[in-house]
């Protein structure tokens, strides 16, 4: 494991969560269990949880300080409408891409960032790579839900496509890596087709 402390991280993962206390354990479970070839760092942003998140996120932070930096809010933000990504988390990514895996999801593939990052690194026309998920009740049980619904046989997706499949929300957001650079350009300055989406 990479100290984060002398190393600066090629990846950034941001993990936003609220009163997922029955869910957090996995999500930062599935993140403590990666194994890459590069550093990487976990920023967890609590916003003023209500239950026992904070706690349990403390405890990760405590047992791994070279992965984990954490935010925690006194003060819920998002029902004050801050924008949680501009002002408390775009701050603190070091990396050159960034992964979400928000508090109640959580990754199962040990090489899931190892295996994104290198497709990015080895196709440098790509901005993001996304994975399939399936969706699982609270005890693990499968729910017969995925995300795309139907295996895609391309391994890249032409712009104009990508658009008309995320409509439908075919990708899941836990499974998303990206440049940081054109993240935070789509966040910060979003294009047309986004500021018109419902």
């Amino acid at each position: 494991m990479f100290s984060m402390n002398s190393e600066k991280p090629l990846v950034s993962v941001y993990c936003l969560t609220y009163n997922h206390e029955k869910y957090i354990r996995d999500c930062l479970d599935g993140l403590v269990m990666q194994k890459t070839s590069f550093p990487f760092e976990v920023i967890v942003h609590d916003d003023a949880s209500t239950d026992k998140t904070a706690e349990i996120v403390r405890e990760y932070e405590n047992l791994y300080p070279h992965l984990f930096k954490a935010i925690y809010q006194k003060e819920n933000q998002k029902s004050k409408k801050v924008r949680i990504l501009r002002s408390f988390v775009f701050p603190l990514i070091r990396g050159k891409y960034v992964a979400i895996c928000e508090g109640d999801d959580y990754w199962t593939d040990e090489n899931k960032l190892q295996d994104q990052i290198s497709i990015l690194e080895n196709n440098l026309d790509c901005h993001f790579c996304v994975a399939g998920v399936e969706e699982v009740a609270l005890d693990k049980t499968p729910c017969g839900v995925f995300h795309p619904p139907v295996p895609i046989n391309q391994p890249f997706i032409p712009p104009e496509e990508f658009i008309k499949q995320a409509a439908k929300y075919y990708f899941q957001t836990s499974s998303y890596v990206m440049r940081y650079d054109d993240w935070k350009e789509y966040v910060m300055n979003p294009p047309e087709f986004r500021k018109k989406a419902k």
